[in-house]
């Protein structure tokens, strides 16, 4: 009986999650309310505070558990560090990035809450702290790549991995932003093939 209890607990806590989803997704983290969360997820307010003290926690679950940015090396691990060329590994990772955003409704949906519907800045330190998680993971991963390609002396040694991946973090980022703020309305893959590959092209070009 306290396992059905446990397992009826936990199921009613991810209904919440998933309703709060949808209702963030469709109106926005701000003029979203507990008793709109309710009602998507056809529980009491009661129900959710069982679980959650306000709708910062409800935010702050959603984002420590489900959100995710474009460039999430933690949820989506890249190839082994030892590829033979790594500005092509780095390349190919943010491309298939790329294709992922712009084939998946849900993540898009994802990506509206996290990158337009809310400011993270505004809520708890647990979505600040998953923000800053994702960010340090491609830091490090870009990092990684770009410092093996200064050695193998695709970049000249004046090369900054840290300002490089920074840029690439600013590129990709902006570039889905824009694409959720125009609703879609150009092709994300061309276009981020297209801006990705005229900069590493000029990365290769300053050795």
């Amino acid at each position: 009986m306290a396992r059905r209890c446990k397992e009826d607990a936990a199921a009613t806590r991810e209904g919440i999650l998933d309703a709060a989803e949808r209702v963030f997704a469709g109106i926005g983290v701000a003029g979203a309310t507990l008793h709109d969360i309710a009602i998507a997820a056809g529980v009491t307010r009661g129900a959710i505070y069982w679980h959650f003290q306000d709708k910062a926690a409800v935010f702050d679950a959603f984002m420590c558990e489900r959100a995710s940015l474009p460039l999430d090396v933690g949820k989506y691990p890249s190839e082994p560090v030892s590829a033979a060329d790594p500005l092509d590994a780095l390349h190919a990772h943010v491309l298939a990035a790329l294709r992922r955003s712009a084939g998946d409704e849900r993540l898009q949906r994802i990506f509206r809450i996290a990158m337009l519907n809310a400011t993270i800045l505004d809520h708890g330190d647990a979505a600040q702290r998953r923000w800053q998680e994702i960010r340090r993971g491609w830091m490090s991963y870009a990092e990684r790549r770009l410092t093996l390609a200064r050695e193998a002396g695709l970049l000249g040694p004046a090369a900054a991995p840290h300002a490089i991946a920074l840029a690439i973090w600013i590129m990709i980022d902006g570039l889905v932003r824009t694409w959720l703020l125009m609703d879609r309305r150009f092709d994300l893959v061309a276009q981020g093939e297209s801006t990705l590959a005229t900069y590493m092209a000029g990365l290769r070009a300053a050795r």
